[in-house]
């Protein structure tokens, strides 16, 4: 897309199908970054972003969209993680075996330790453990915060596709990529407690319900409300194509999966099970969904070519264009 292209179909209002009283969701803003994101944390105690990139690491806060400068003495970073008890954001390198620990008061760099490249890193907020997984092994290297020193390591039942955290309830939930099961590391243990069976077709997304413990998976173009105790099957809805995204909303019900690249399906959580409410094209390429608890907007992380060297026909297909990342916002209207 060249530039005005990407613009205009930003700025577009979100086409909506709704049914009911469902309220209608608009697409409202979009922030364009000048950078691609590589990983996204998102903090939503503090109602931040922080977004990793070969440049370095950049924050957001999601009330004013206002973007923060890199900050100093984090390059080429990969995966990304957050701790709001505890200030910190943890950065993964992208080719080099170290992480950074950044505190988030003063935007710098507070230590250094060895941890394995091409991983991707998650924080346990219950026990503030890290956890390092990659998606071509079955091994979860669990690790200190303070130190990088190594706590344990699971043997997973077959290759990782997606985590989800869970710590008020002190787990973590891997779903496996060449096996149809969801696997329930209970992290007090290190290990795996239970295993629930879920069919692995399709991309793989999951989301939770903080107040119930409800997990929300994709199962190809469907998405399917399980049980957060024992893992059965509550209720589905469906998508058009594959469900890549699922961000859930505690307060209201809401559950929302992105599917097809673009599209946003809303769903709505009653005492019978899940209903589809809604569906949302945001009009360009979206990779993630976050959900603000405060105020209950979505935020969505897009891709899209940035074409400053391109032509200004909106038309004209983009000449060496740049991928760069955008924030676009939906608020219910």
């Amino acid at each position: 897309l060249g530039r005005a292209r990407l613009a205009a179909a930003l700025a577009l209002i979100a086409t909506a199908i709704t049914s009911g009283a469902e309220p209608r969701w608009r697409l409202t803003r979009q922030t364009r970054l000048n950078f691609y994101a590589a990983a996204v944390a998102h903090d939503a105690d503090g109602g931040s972003l922080f977004l990793s990139s070969k440049d370095g690491l950049y924050s957001i806060d999601l009330a004013s969209m206002r973007v923060g400068g890199a900050i100093a003495g984090v390059s080429g970073a990969g995966s990304v993680a957050v701790s709001p008890a505890h200030g910190e954001i943890y950065v993964l390198a992208l080719h080099d075996d170290v992480l950074r620990v950044v505190d988030i008061a003063s935007r710098r760099v507070a230590r250094t330790f060895p941890a394995p490249a091409g991983f991707n890193v998650f924080v346990d907020a219950s026990t503030s453990d890290l956890y390092y997984l990659r998606a071509d092994t079955p091994t979860v290297r669990v690790a200190s915060r303070v130190d990088g020193r190594e706590l344990a390591r699971i043997t997973l039942d077959g290759a990782p596709s997606f985590v989800l955290r869970d710590p008020a309830r002190h787990r973590l939930l891997v779903r496996l990529a060449d096996r149809d099961l969801i696997q329930v590391i209970d992290t007090r243990e290190r290990a795996v407690a239970v295993s629930w069976p879920m069919a692995s077709e399709g991309q793989s997304a999951m989301g939770l319900d903080e107040r119930t413990g409800r997990v929300f998976a994709s199962d190809g173009r469907r998405v399917v409300m399980l049980d957060g105790a024992s893992g059965k099957p509550l209720g589905r809805f469906g998508a058009g194509d594959a469900v890549r995204s699922i961000a859930v909303d505690a307060a209201t019900g809401a559950v929302e999966a992105l599917w097809g690249g673009s599209r946003i399906n809303i769903a709505r959580v009653h005492d019978l099970g899940i209903d589809l409410q809604t569906s949302v094209d945001t009009h360009t390429l979206v990779r993630q969904l976050f959900l603000d608890p405060r105020s209950h907007r979505l935020y969505a992380l897009a891709t899209a070519d940035d074409a400053r060297r391109g032509s200004d026909d909106p038309n004209a297909p983009a000449a060496n264009a740049l991928r760069v990342s955008a924030i676009l916002t939906l608020e219910a209207k």
